[in-house]
């Protein structure tokens, strides 16, 4: 059933050949045309790396030695550490697979400027790092050399544990009905213990106000004794000096807080005098030495102060400034008229791109992101320097790399640095890094994509991740129109979101993006 039937968006793309020749960055028409054969030559060559049946090779992973009966991932990843093998059965083949992760990590140390053989030192520190390359090593077995690389278990899970808030927000997707449907304590720190055998590498907790979950702090500490990190959105409101403390022992890391624009319009959209209550939750955080993200849901209320927008975040000095897409789903289906249309989204796009080379230039004081699949087309053909990884379904701009130490970051644990974090732009997450499980224990692919998924009360978080068939329609990257033949694909792949939700189907093509004029 498609919940969404006010969903249109005004194309324009009579304007759409002007604003490509104003939106480009000033380089010599040399270097475009070899910077766009470049990028255009490696996705040719991994769309042609998709096609290699070469899955059966690394089945092995899941399998158990019948000897030592220990799993051969663990035991490959364990020799690439210490060298050292015990069991005679599995020596030879051991030697062989270790050869091949190690050939891996050093092509992601020199792609990230690492020193040579960091990634041993970081794995023999960092165990939650350790478990998720060990999930990717079983990604391997159950779904083979996939381009995007897909783990045998979420990377991300996002949770919203509450429909519960104190805020009744313009654009909220969040249905009224749902308010008191919520898992036990109980049946939640089960789900936990699922999702730290499924290595699970961070759990980010949301709502509706997920700090009006009385036992929110329980459940941070008990993730956090299942060593993985976690993170929590906030509209800030609730978040007191004590508050923010309590966060801090409890073991969240990552504290993301929304912000819909300048004063003015953010009270327009959350109520009056919630701008002054978000900054100072958001204080209140930096002083309790959280690592603080603001996000803005981008609308044409607020695209406009984007720019005064970032300013505001280098003074109160968090560490990220993620955009978002706004998506109308749900209860947020009769506010699509805030949604911007293709080609407004188009000249925000190449508008964020210009801001990012600014504060790099500007010496990289805030992380910025933009939660939008088709932006990694955008930064591809508009900025001047970037790497893209498809294996990874996403793209960075190369001289970000110099502000950051990933080495410190990843052996510490992502959330420890007070400093902003990565560089890195993906497109669309679900069934690749992210899942969703909703206040009730139904899962879907995010908190704006309600396919139903299944069911943690009833399923384990990895079989529903693994045998999901819509998360493997997503993964198998055959989409209809634009979407399907776009070279882009790997790195993008249309919010599935959207497509669901405008068409009630999986694999139609993003309607938002210019390139699909046939989804209009």
């Amino acid at each position: 059933m498609v919940l969404l039937t006010v969903y249109e968006l005004k194309h324009d793309y009579s304007q759409l050949s002007d604003f490509i020749r104003q939106y480009q960055f000033q380089e010599k028409k040399t270097v475009k045309i070899k910077k766009g054969f470049r990028h255009h030559l490696e996705l040719k060559l991994w769309k042609l790396f998709r096609r290699f049946p070469i899955g059966k090779l690394f089945s092995i992973m899941m399998r158990q030695c019948s000897v030592c009966n220990r799993k051969f991932s663990e035991i490959f990843i364990d020799y690439y550490l210490d060298r050292k093998i015990s069991c005679k059965k599995c020596k030879n083949r051991t030697k062989y697979y270790s050869a091949f992760i190690s050939f891996v990590l050093n092509l992601i140390e020199r792609g990230l400027k690492m020193p040579k053989n960091e990634f041993r030192r970081i794995l023999k520190k960092n165990i939650a790092i350790k478990r998720l390359l060990i999930s990717y090593l079983d990604g391997l077995a159950k779904f083979g050399l996939n381009i995007p690389l897909i783990p045998a278990g979420p990377v991300i899970t996002i949770w919203s544990v509450t429909h519960r808030c104190n805020l009744r927000c313009k654009h909220c997707y969040v249905p009224p009905n749902s308010m008191r449907d919520e898992l036990s304590f109980e049946e939640a720190c089960s789900v936990i213990d699922h999702l730290y055998e499924a290595k699970n590498f961070v759990v980010g907790f949301s709502g509706g106000e997920a700090l009006l979950r009385e036992d929110i702090f329980d459940l941070i500490k008990y993730v956090s004794t299942k060593k993985m990190s976690v993170a929590l959105a906030s509209n800030g409101t609730l978040i007191t000096p004590q508050v923010a403390e309590k966060l801090k022992e409890a073991g969240a890391g990552y504290i993301q807080i929304s912000i819909d624009g300048l004063e003015e319009i953010h009270d327009h959209v959350r109520g009056k005098g919630m701008f002054k209550k978000a900054l100072a939750g958001i204080k209140n955080c930096l002083n309790a030495g959280l690592y603080v993200s603001i996000d803005v849901v981008v609308t044409k209320l607020n695209r406009h102060q984007i720019r005064q927008l970032i300013e505001l975040a280098k003074r109160l000095g968090v560490q990220k400034f993620e955009l978002l897409d706004f998506v109308p789903s749900e209860n947020a289906c009769t506010q699509s008229d805030l949604a911007l249309s293709p080609l407004e989204m188009e000249k925000f796009g190449a508008e964020v791109c210009e801001i990012w080379q600014k504060l790099i230039e500007d010496d990289y004081p805030l992380t910025l992101s933009f939660k939008n699949p088709t932006f990694t087309r955008i930064l591809a053909q508009r900025f001047p320097n970037v790497n893209i990884m498809p294996l990874f379904k996403g793209i960075f701009p190369k001289d970000a790399l110099k502000f950051f130490n990933f080495s410190n970051r990843l052996a510490k644990g992502v959330f420890e640095e007070q400093t902003p974090f990565s560089p890195f732009i993906t497109g669309c997450e679900s069934g690749i890094y992210v899942v969703h499980i909703k206040p009730n224990g139904n899962v879907t692919p995010c908190p704006l994509n309600p396919a139903m998924l299944g069911s943690v009360k009833t399923q384990h978080i990895q079989k529903i991740w693994q045998d999901s068939p819509v998360l493997n329609l997503y993964r198998g990257l055959d989409f209809g129109g634009h979407c399907g033949k776009c070279e882009f694909k790997t790195m993008c792949g249309g919010c599935r979101a959207k497509v669901y939700l405008k068409t009630g189907t999986y694999t139609a093509c993003d309607p938002t993006c210019v390139l699909n004029k046939s989804c209009s």
